[in-house]
């Protein structure tokens, strides 16, 4: 998935839309509302309220007095994508789109309201609806910078990587910056060229610094690159962007867990645990519990592991009950490598398939046939993910066995001999970068 930056489900999806926000951030002030009991996650858990809660607060008070106002709903949205850009928190998401439903069905042409509706619905992985909100906001705007944004954001989830090379174009032109180079980096991981990926990632940190950009985006801009170097097996830079990251985002559940990942790699699992309990007090996302698990697991405490595996598997299953079907890819991995149950895994890789069609959707299908006993159709989805450039060395392992399944030695050295990305077994599959 800011834990996208090799693009994994994106994943590491996770370059989720709401990278968007760079961009549709700036069309309203931040507010935030409270969220329902039924919500995933505790909004604010452990938090010292910010400027973004009381601006939560000042929208949510207008909506009473004023319920037709659609500016104070339009606000309070914008507000709750900023928050659950920060918290991590699903029910965010919701709620923005709860609100901007009706506005947009008053007025298809309201070109706030339809942008973050787009951006509500992305983040909830609702990809083809908010490709085509975002077709509807280019031909609205044509010079708006958002419209592009979320028309690159959303093209690049689905894995339509020329779509989003022309809308990326369309975007440099219109607006230039910090959002533009992170998503142009976003392009490059997916086509497996990561040296500009590092070019357009350095460039974005080095201008966030220059423009003086918010804490959070200096801290998102170090996380960034210190999760490609980290993908990269560059442990010492890696630390180093964290670091940095923490200096301006110190509560951070992101940063956390990216430090608490890099302390797994280099099997420091005590101190890795103590960060994951901060990670998880502020947001109790499934892959968080399945790094735990992954954590006991080596240190030998398998009852441990086990309840932390129910406890990611539990977390994934109410994720998807509430809408958020991101969790397709989770749970088809999770069944493939981590509760062992083949036909579920299958079960959830084709449903991601019909959502999206990037790298990683084929490449965890393939591993769910593959599962199956259903090697040639393993092996036909297998080359579809490579043809993207995919450099990942998850991906070349699992290709070689598919490969070695089918009697092909000669794609199976090729995919042993491939160098990809180092992958590290704690790689959060689902990040919301």
């Amino acid at each position: 998935m800011l834990s996208s930056v090799i693009v994994k489900s994106v994943p590491r999806s996770l370059v989720f839309v709401l990278i968007a926000l760079g961009v549709v951030g700036s069309l309203g002030a931040c507010a935030k509302k409270s969220i329902p009991k039924s919500s995933l996650l505790a909004p604010g858990a452990g938090n010292v309220p910010t400027a973004v809660d009381a601006r939560i607060r000042f929208w949510k008070s207008r909506l009473p007095r004023d319920p037709e106002d659609s500016t104070a709903a339009e606000q309070l949205a914008s507000a709750y994508l900023h928050k659950a850009k920060t918290t991590g928190d699903f029910g965010y998401y919701i709620e923005a789109e709860r609100l901007l439903t009706p506005i947009y069905e008053f007025d298809p042409d309201n070109y706030l309201a339809l942008t973050l509706l787009a951006s509500a619905k992305a983040a909830q992985h609702k990809f083809l609806e908010a490709l085509i909100l975002s077709e509807k906001a280019v031909t609205l705007k044509t010079e708006g910078a958002t419209a592009y944004a979320l028309l690159f954001d959303t093209k690049l989830e689905i894995g339509d990587l020329t779509g989003a090379e022309q809308a990326l174009a369309d975007l440099e032109r219109r607006q230039p910056g910090f959002p533009t180079l992170t998503r142009r980096a976003n392009l490059m991981v997916a086509k497996g060229d990561l040296p500009k990926a590092f070019s357009s990632l350095e460039s974005a940190l080095a201008l966030a610094e220059v423009e003086q950009l918010s804490s959070d985006d200096l801290a998102w801009g170090h996380v960034r690159i210190g999760a490609l170097f980290f993908d990269s097996g560059r442990y010492t830079e890696a630390d180093k962007h964290y670091q940095a990251a923490l200096r301006f985002s110190p509560e951070s559940y992101l940063v956390f867990e990216h430090i608490a990942e890099l302390l797994c790699a280099k099997g420091q699992f005590t101190d890795a645990l103590a960060l994951y309990d901060k990670v998880i007090a502020k947001s109790a996302s499934p892959e968080f519990f399945e790094a735990i698990a992954q954590v006991y697991r080596k240190m030998g405490r398998n009852a441990e592991a086990l309840k932390s595996l129910d406890q990611a598997e539990n977390a994934g299953l109410k994720h998807l009950k509430a809408g958020d079907i991101g969790y397709y890819r989770f749970l088809a991995n999770f069944y493939a490598d981590r509760k062992l149950n083949p036909e579920l895994a299958l079960k959830y890789a084709r449903a991601d398939l019909e959502v999206r069609h990037d790298a990683h959707t084929y490449e965890t299908y393939a591993w769910a046939l593959y599962r199956n006993g259903e090697f040639r159709s393993a092996a036909q989805a297998m080359e579809t993910a490579l043809a993207s450039g995919i450099e990942d060395a998850l991906v070349h392992r699992r290709a070689a066995e598919i490969f070695a399944a089918r009697g092909n030695e000669q794609r199976v050295g090729q995919h042993r001999d491939s160098k990809g990305t180092p992958h590290s077994e704690f790689i959060h599959e689902q990040r919301p970068f």
